[in-house]
């Protein structure tokens, strides 16, 4: 299995880097309420990555975990697909957030020869552009 550990510790320190560092425990309340939204513990709020606690709190917290999961399933793939998953890919991530699908095809070794993520929250995309540099096409879904 892919490890990406040492990957996603440099892509938080770059987006630390880039929009600063906050006290822990607004990260561990904004990941309390994502939790509770992602269990149905509360209904999901449309747009909750346009606030910044609880999209610093998917970067931090959601987005490494999410992207070892989408690697672990690469993995799987790769052994059917050889070589042909990882290079000239096109790749639509919509409902991208901060790129959380397209970061973890990258950091797995990915390459796309064209690179689209589609979200209806800009401010995610511009926290994907933080994360993945202004390699990709953006779009805002309608």
């Amino acid at each position: 299995m892919t490890d990406l550990t040492p990957a996603l510790k440099e892509m938080l320190a770059v987006y630390h880097r880039a929009r600063g560092s906050r006290p822990l425990n607004e990260t561990v309340e904004a990941v309390a309420g994502l939790a509770e939204m992602f269990g149905g513990q509360r209904p999901l709020q449309p747009g909750y990555l346009s606030k910044p606690r609880m999209r610093r709190a998917y970067i931090e917290y959601y987005l490494p975990l999410n992207a070892s999961k989408v690697a672990r399933v690469l993995d799987e793939m790769a052994r059917y697909a050889g070589d042909r998953l990882k290079d000239g890919l096109r790749v639509l991530d919509f409902g991208s957030g901060p790129g959380t699908a397209s970061l973890a095809f990258r950091l797995w070794g990915g390459r796309a020869s064209r690179l689209v993520l589609v979200d209806v929250v800009e401010e995610a995309l511009a926290d994907a552009e933080v994360l993945l540099g202004p390699t990709f096409e953006k779009a805002t879904e309608p």
